[in-house]
């Protein structure tokens, strides 16, 4: 049940920022959109959080973000699988990325 609220609750969060990318999501034939700045940001299991493959805190993660350009930045997420729920810090660094309304998109590999 828990894994479930967390589903939940990180899909309202994302709703509002990832409506963009949703939105412009594009028909048969038509190009997806472009970003002129994609950025990395991944959660390991283990709560550490990196930011373009440097390892940072939450609030310098926050500074980061809110530095990109609304417009042309989209972020790639990853968070490692674990055996175990998301660390705390999973739900403040999606909390991060929608606070800086950037698009994200949810990967299940890492990120480039």
């Amino acid at each position: 049940m828990k894994k479930f609220w967390l589903v939940v609750t990180c899909a309202a969060l994302l709703t509002g920022c990832a409506q963009k990318v949703y939105e412009a999501a594009p028909t048969p034939g038509e190009a997806a959109p472009k970003f002129g700045k994609v950025v990395s940001i991944k959660v390991t299991k283990a709560g550490e959080v990196f930011y373009n493959k440097k390892a940072v805190s939450v609030d310098e993660l926050a500074g980061e973000l809110n530095r990109l350009p609304k417009d042309d930045t989209a972020v790639c997420y990853d968070r490692e699988e674990g055996d175990r729920d998301a660390p705390p810090v999973a739900l403040e660094v999606i909390r991060k990325i929608t606070d800086a309304r950037l698009a994200v998109r949810l990967s299940r590999e890492e990120c480039p």
